[in-house]
C-alpha cells in the first residue's frame, strides 16, 4: 500500500466476536469504559495486524495504551508524565502475573483520545506525548505463573520475598505486556479451569 494512503483501522474488543468498524475515537473510549473488567481492545489496520494500538480501562485509575507500530516493535505504553514513579498500583496480566505497576501508565481521557486520534491518522504513536518501552518502565512482579498464584493465595504476601519470588529478572527482561494475543490465549477455556 502506498504510503501517501491513509490506512482503514478496525477495533476487536476480546468479548467481541468479530472486529468492527472504528466509529470514532469518543466512541472507542466509551465502549473501553462500559466494557466488562479485563477486557481490552486492540485496533488494527483492515488489511494487517500492525501497527496496532492496545486500549484497556481501568476503572478510578484511567486507560493503559500500548502501541506496536510494527511486529517487531517491543511496545510502548503512553504514561502520563516525562517519567515514571515508583510501582504502586496492582494490575493482574489476565491471570497469568500479579504487578505493581507506576501510577503513570494509567492515562486520562485526554491523554488516551490524543494518543487514539494520531495513531488512526498515522498508524503511529504521537510524537508530542511521552511514552516508555515496556522494557524501561520499573515494576514489581509478585507472582507470574499458575504456582506463583497459587502460593500467592493460599499464603498471601507473608514470606513471599524469602521465597525469592517477589521479583523476577527473567519476567522484566521479557517484558510482561498486556497484549491481545496474550489476552486472547488467557480467555481460551482451558486456562479458565485452572
Amino acid at each position: 500500500m502506498p504510503q501517501d494512503q491513509p490506512r482503514s483501522f478496525q477495533i476487536a474488543f476480546i468479548t467481541d466476536e468479530a472486529p468492527s468498524p472504528i466509529e470514532s475515537v469518543s466512541a472507542v473510549l466509551a465502549q473501553a469504559r462500559s466494557s466488562p473488567r479485563c477486557d481490552g481492545a486492540s485496533i488494527t489496520p483492515v488489511d494487517g495486524q500492525f501497527p496496532c494500538l492496545w486500549v484497556e480501562w481501568h476503572s478510578c485509575l484511567g486507560f493503559v495504551i500500548q502501541c506496536y507500530e510494527d511486529e517487531s516493535s517491543p511496545g510502548d505504553f503512553l504514561v502520563s508524565g516525562s517519567c515514571c514513579g515508583i510501582p504502586k498500583v496492582e494490575i493482574e496480566l489476565g491471570g497469568q502475573a500479579l504487578e505493581l505497576w507506576p501510577s503513570e501508565l494509567f492515562v486520562s481521557d485526554e491523554l488516551a483520545e490524543q494518543a487514539l486520534k494520531c495513531f488512526i491518522a498515522t498508524g503511529r504513536q504521537n510524537p508530542d506525548l511521552n511514552w516508555v518501552r515496556i522494557d524501561a518502565f520499573p515494576r514489581t512482579i509478585l507472582w507470574e505463573g499458575r504456582v506463583g498464584r497459587e502460593a500467592w493465595e493460599r499464603d498471601g504476601a507473608d514470606g513471599w520475598e524469602e521465597r525469592g519470588w517477589a521479583e523476577s529478572d527473567s519476567a522484566r527482561a521479557a517484558g510482561t505486556a498486556i497484549t491481545q494475543s496474550a489476552l486472547l490465549a488467557i480467555a481460551a477455556p482451558a486456562d479458565r479451569q485452572g
